[in-house]
């Protein structure tokens, strides 16, 4: 299965905020395939570029895969990896990121269209043109999904994802989010 995509987006800030505005597009490109009955994989690139009302612009080029595999009908794990560089037009706006998670799936057998869906992942930041120390971070995320399927097209989920972020600049701080989505598919 091959995946092309593409995003323009504009972010539009009303009153004092107007120096915030900015313009940015994204361009994807993904390769997915079974290798075995039980193992299924995926590569992807993806460039994206900002443009904002003042400042410097920025570009990000991602690289990841994936690699999943089938326990049994009901249940699926996935590793995935990626390594994200980000570029600002400043001699110090260069930083990397490498991702690594691992999630998984499982469908309960007296009600297929439900799906649980757990997963953890840790993101390794480092900018190593900053002035005095080279600047790190590290991410720490679980997380916990829970979808139902109304036909094969259409299902609706419900997430939670706890995140903390430690820093060698002597930050921590930590986030929930919750989100509801539907989706649907064409």
């Amino acid at each position: 299965r091959l995946d092309l995509g593409y995003t323009q987006g504009r972010v539009k800030h009303k009153h004092k905020m107007s120096s915030l505005d900015s313009k940015s597009k994204s361009f994807s490109l993904g390769i997915a395939g079974v290798i075995s009955p039980k193992i299924t994989s995926a590569l992807n690139v993806n460039y994206a570029f900002g443009d904002p009302k003042e400042g410097d612009t920025s570009r990000d080029k991602t690289f990841g895969a994936q690699l999943g595999y089938r326990l049994s009908g009901h249940t699926d794990l996935a590793f995935s990896f990626s390594h994200a560089i980000h570029d600002v037009n400043t001699k110090t706006g260069y930083s990397v990121q490498e991702s690594i998670g691992l999630s998984g799936n499982y469908r309960p057998g007296f009600n297929p269209k439900l799906r649980f869906s757990p997963s953890y992942s840790v993101s390794l930041q480092n900018s190593p043109k900053k002035p005095i120390d080279t600047l790190e971070s590290n991410t720490y995320s679980i997380g916990l999904g829970l979808s139902y399927a109304f036909r094969r097209w259409l299902d609706l989920s419900l997430g939670f994802s706890n995140t903390k972020v430690v820093s060698n600049s002597g930050g921590e701080h930590k986030g929930s989010t919750v989100s509801l989505s539907a989706n649907a598919k064409f």
